[in-house]
């Protein structure tokens, strides 16, 4: 599966962009809409709890099925709200390589 990044440029850098989750669900839709409107093949998943109100949105607008996807987040070093990547329960990890590519390490040299 090839993945499709969808953003905008004006959304760039900017703070509490839209007014909530479902607002940026429904920008996201709306972003996606051409490629992947009632795709039989496509399910929408998202993760609790911040993805959820995200994806419902998209789900509703696209007529895509919705489902969670529970996952453990892997922590940045010294920062326990932010993360770099996720752990499936079957064990499958997922990495933001725009992390990896900005040069930060994974592993203290300790």
């Amino acid at each position: 599966m090839k993945a499709v990044l969808h953003d905008k440029s004006e959304y760039a850098n900017h703070y509490r962009v839209f007014k909530d989750r479902f607002e940026a669900g429904k920008v996201l839709a709306e972003m996606m809409s051409s490629r992947y409107v009632q795709k039989p093949d496509t399910t929408i998943l998202a993760i609790p709890a911040g993805g959820v109100p995200v994806g419902i949105e998209i789900s509703k607008r696209l007529k895509l099925p919705f489902e969670l996807m529970i996952v453990q987040k892997i922590q940045i070093p010294g920062n326990a709200e932010a993360g770099f990547g996720a752990m499936t329960p079957e064990g499958s990890v997922f990495l933001s390589v725009l992390y990896l590519l900005k040069g930060r390490t994974l592993v203290s040299d300790d």
